[in-house]
């Protein structure tokens, strides 16, 4: 009974043991570490590696804005009427945006026609009243008093006229400012306000630009925007529609930011229907040449955030991991991990080896 009772795990633990070993591969044929050699018969694409002289070109992060836009407000204290858009509307130029309340301006308008009325009657029987006693005077049955009388009253009657009239323009003005139209044609940005709230002088109730200004705004660093020239072309990227277009430089600030180091740069472009105002860009302005190693995007493998090629050297094949940089059409640049003159063989043969 005890020999049993020790024989038991004896017995499991060998067989744990045996199993172990054999998941290892020790009972059968291990091949030891070493180089894929490429057999005789077998021929694969390669390619040699060698630099290529190519322009070096800086991409700038920039901003598409509207050249022509505007904020448009009350210019006077009113409650908002009506407002006849809103954001994303086309506009033209003298469409009505918006209508404030105007019925007290309409009664300030009519009693300031009522005073140069009023005015104007009065001028006139001021200038009647003197051309009498100017007649009068001459014929000696009135004194020169009176006559200076009739003077000053004509006088005045005439100042009060031209004060009536002002306040009438005023009105008129004022009047007018109640009905607000669009200054350009083009879109509506942004509607900041609604029928009932009252607008004060300065108060933002739209936004409007002109789509067909739209231009390119980057900062660009002043060692490299003191060598750029008006009318120079450059190339935009538009990551967000993944397109490029191209550009013409039509302004350079001339002034620098002197925390930044840079130049505003701006840059006009051809009207575009999916552009606007705010989104992102790139500019692409060419600085000199480089040389780099460029291999097709075909010889390189990646795995994870790795990326491989085959390596072909006194024919046997190795792995060269690489760290790759801007990819320019099928072609893609290696930044360290490969040399001139190296071969480097196509993946796709290494299947059927």
């Amino acid at each position: 009974m005890s020999i049993r009772k020790w024989a038991i795990p004896i017995v499991t633990v060998g067989a744990l043991l045996v199993v172990v070993a054999w998941m290892a591969g020790i009972f059968t044929s291990q091949v030891a570490p070493g180089l894929l050699e490429l057999p005789k018969d077998k021929v694969l694409s390669s390619y040699t590696v060698n630099l290529v002289n190519k322009p070096k070109v800086e991409s700038i992060p920039a901003g598409i804005k509207a050249r022509e836009a505007t904020l448009v407000s009350s210019q006077i204290l009113a409650r908002v009427k009506n407002i006849q858009v809103r954001a994303g509307d086309n506009v033209v130029t003298g469409q009505l945006l918006v209508t404030l309340e105007s019925e007290g301006l309409k009664a300030q308008l009519a009693q300031a026609v009522a005073m140069e009325d009023a005015a104007q009657a009065s001028l006139t029987e001021a200038k009647d009243t003197l051309e009498r006693t100017q007649t009068l005077r001459d014929k000696g049955l009135v004194s020169q008093s009176v006559l200076d009388n009739a003077v000053a009253g004509f006088r005045r009657y005439s100042s009060e006229l031209v004060a009536a009239n002002q306040r009438k323009q005023a009105a008129q003005t004022a009047l007018e400012y109640s009905i607000i139209t669009s200054p350009f044609s083009g879109v509506v940005v942004e509607r900041s306000a609604e029928p009932g709230n009252m607008a004060s002088p300065g108060q933002l109730l739209l936004s409007l630009y002109d789509p067909l200004t739209l231009q390119i705004e980057a900062d660009v660093r002043e060692s490299l925007a003191t060598h750029l020239d008006i009318g120079r072309k450059i190339t935009i990227k538009i990551d967000s529609i993944g397109k490029n277009i191209n550009a013409t430089i039509v302004e350079i600030v001339p002034a620098a930011d002197p925390n930044a180091r840079s130049f505003l740069v701006k840059a006009g472009i051809e009207f575009d229907p999916n552009l606007r105002p705010g989104m992102f860009a790139r500019m692409l302005i060419q600085d000199g040449t480089e040389e780099v190693l460029l291999v097709p995007l075909d010889y390189v493998k990646s795995y994870g955030q790795l990326n491989m090629v085959w390596l072909l050297k006194n024919g046997v094949l190795n792995r060269r991991f690489v760290r790759l940089g801007k990819t320019d059409f099928n072609q893609i640049e290696v930044v360290s991990g490969l040399s001139p003159n190296d071969v480097i063989a196509l993946q796709g043969n290494l299947l059927s080896l």
